[in-house]
């Protein structure tokens, strides 16, 4: 393990690597188009995430919902780099012909050219502003130092484009966006492995597999199911071939499984072995190259706690004319690293390089007391947990809720102490929180041009039971009698119904049951409240804030299926309208009576009887 830089020859060879698509450049036309790579908001309309890859051949490889990109690196936006590092010297043998339909090429000039194909790939991918934007908060733009501009970056495409673009750019980026289905499948023909392995573990290896294998046997199944109703036919009972097809179906249905069960598990075990061989030689590999780079510099265990010993010592020796907690202190500062003959370990060499302060002097600073006042005694920290009230402070509304949740699932005490602790709620929060129901439903209609189809039914049918079981939820709670001012419920209602016109409307008539049926319950608790408003001083407080009107054209825009809170509301106001119909001139005698009552406060009592009245009508 070393440090890594951009002038190494190795690095460059690691980082613009495209072997294993070389091997495999004749089959390429297979796995995708010769055509530029679309831009990045092309990606994001076809839901594809982008995946940060340093891999030079993992670069514009797609697979479902993802598409892999390697970040353009700072030193290929520098033109010092290009000229120093990417540049064939003159003594160079680089396009002399080798034979007559080939020419060498040095590591120089392939590097170059293959890093010249990556920054084109760039310029299709940001071919807009939107597209530049998307890069930098992705990551794919150097996000040290100052950051390039969208006008610096037209400039720089200016300098990449050619109009013999393709001639010096490497043969794989002829391409644009590989599929890596398709390169596995190339893999697995040509070099019997797989371009990128896409199971974590055996597991997702077994289900794979046995995935199609189920949907195999089903269809075998739906087959014989389908035989054995043809044999049951008078047509079918006497024809020999389809009596023999059946025979050798049947026969193909009872071994045919088990023959693919028995292969997957021998490709199970060819797997556990190959894996199993590949692990102990790179572990070899591996140990051999540590005891290689790191043999001149090893030190046994003794000699490590002797040199520990004596640091210690070291310390117990200076310990007694420090004062407290300088000698931790000292402890924790870096030594400086005395001369080795041997060469010295790979480890060593990377901390060596990462410091950037000068080595501290073994000279001993002189004792510097501090001031009493600045020091105070603390008792020994150990770890413990939060106390609640310091916990709820951390805790958002979505954790509260849930924590509630939780409390309240496990202990129905706890149930009801929420509810009589609670604050009643208001209506602004009630129809608040059924908006954002109705802002997540509309949020979730898929890019369709249709947007009544059965397929954006299928995708928002969860949002939609959820804002109508929160309707179902939060209406009784307005309604009489646990809402005993009918202005609250009446404001609530009116609210409720502007949500439900909101609601689409599909396509598919069954589909639009559900907002029928709200119309209906909703028109129900209309019906409820203007009753009970009715009997409240004669229904008076249903003349002010316009009622009649909001519930007129609730009407007309459910088209006619409140009609019955409609009518109810114009009974209950029928004596309070000066122009009145005919059969309610009629009745204007008994309205009168009951005009009396009121103000005789004598409404509701028996009038037979001359019992006390059941109820308190308005202020009287």
């Amino acid at each position: 393990m070393a440090l890594a830089k951009p002038s190494d020859e190795d690095f460059l060879l690691s980082e613009f690597s495209v072997k294993r698509l070389n091997d495999v450049f004749e089959y390429l036309f297979l796995a995708g188009l010769p055509v530029p790579p679309r831009p990045l908001h092309h990606q994001l309309v076809l839901q594809r995430e982008i995946v940060i890859t340093e891999k030079m051949d993992m670069h514009l490889v797609w697979t479902s919902g993802r598409i892999f990109l390697k970040p353009i690196p700072r030193y290929l936006l520098s033109t010092t780099f290009w000229n120093s590092h990417l540049k064939c010297e003159d003594s160079c043998d680089c396009g002399k012909k080798t034979n007559k339909t080939s020419e060498a090429q040095c590591a120089v000039k392939s590097c170059r050219s293959i890093a010249l194909g990556f920054l084109r790939t760039y310029v299709a991918l940001l071919s807009y502003e939107s597209d530049f934007t998307i890069a930098r908060d992705k990551g794919l733009l150097p996000t040290q130092g100052e950051q390039p501009t969208w006008a610096e970056w037209r400039k720089f495409v200016k300098e990449v484009m050619a109009p013999t673009m393709y001639s010096g750019i490497h043969r794989r980026f002829h391409y644009g966006e590989l599929r890596l289905g398709r390169l596995n499948a190339i893999y697995l023909l040509v070099k019997f492995g797989y371009y990128l392995n896409t199971w974590p573990n055996y597991a997702s290896f077994l289900g794979d597999q046995l995935g199609w294998l189920a949907a195999t046997t089903i269809y075998i199944a739906v087959v014989l199911t389908a035989m054995q109703v043809g044999l049951a036919t008078d047509q079918l009972q006497g024809s020999g071939a389809f009596m023999a097809a059946s025979y050798g179906f049947t026969v193909f249905a009872i071994m045919g499984p088990l023959i693919a069960g028995f292969l997957i598990l021998v490709a199970l075990a060819v797997l556990v072995t190959i894996n199993w061989k590949f692990q102990r030689v790179k572990s070899a590999e591996r140990f051999r190259l540590i005891e290689r780079t790191g043999g001149g510099a090893k030190r046994s265990a003794a000699g490590v706690q002797q040199e520990a010993s004596a640091a210690e010592q070291e310390a117990g020796t200076t310990e007694q004319d420090e004062p407290p907690g300088h000698a931790a202190g000292a402890a924790a500062l870096p030594r400086a690293q005395p001369s080795l003959s041997k060469p010295p370990n790979v480890c060593s060499i990377i901390i060596v390089d990462m410091s950037t302060s000068p080595h501290v002097s073994h000279a001993r600073l002189p004792a510097t007391p501090q001031p009493p006042s600045r020091k105070r005694a603390r008792p020994n920290l150990i770890g413990r947990p939060l106390s609640v009230d310091r916990l709820l402070e951390t805790l958002d509304k979505e954790s509260l809720r849930s924590v509630l949740a939780s409390l309240c699932s496990r202990n129905a005490d706890v149930k009801d102490q929420v509810v009589h602790l609670s604050p009643r709620p208001s209506i602004q929060n009630t129809l608040q929180v059924l908006r954002q129901y109705y802002d997540k439903l509309m949020a979730a209609f898929p890019l369709d041009p249709n947007p009544r189809s059965d397929y954006c039914y299928d995708r928002v049918r969860p949002q939609w039971r959820a804002l109508l079981d929160a309707l179902a939820d939060f209406t009784p709670h307005f309604l009489p009698p646990n809402e005993s001012q009918s202005s609250v419920s009446l404001e609530y209602l009116d609210g409720v119904t502007e949500i439900i016109h909101d609601l689409p409307e599909w396509g598919t008539p069954q589909y639009n049951v559900a907002k029928q049926n709200a119309y209906e319950e909703i028109s129900g608790a209309w019906t409820v409240v203007i009753k009970e408003a009715g009997k409240r001083g004669g229904g008076i407080q249903l003349q002010y804030n316009g009622w009649e009107e909001k519930l007129r054209v609730h009407n007309e825009r459910s088209g006619g299926l409140m009609k019955d809170a409609y009518e109810e509301l114009m009974a209950a106001l029928g004596w309070l309208h000066a122009g009145a119909s005919a059969s309610t001139a009629q009745q204007q005698p008994h309205r009168q009576d009951i005009r009396q009552q009121l103000f005789s406060g004598t409404f509701g009592m028996d009038q037979h009887h001359q019992q006390q009245p059941m109820m308190r009508t308005g202020m009287w």
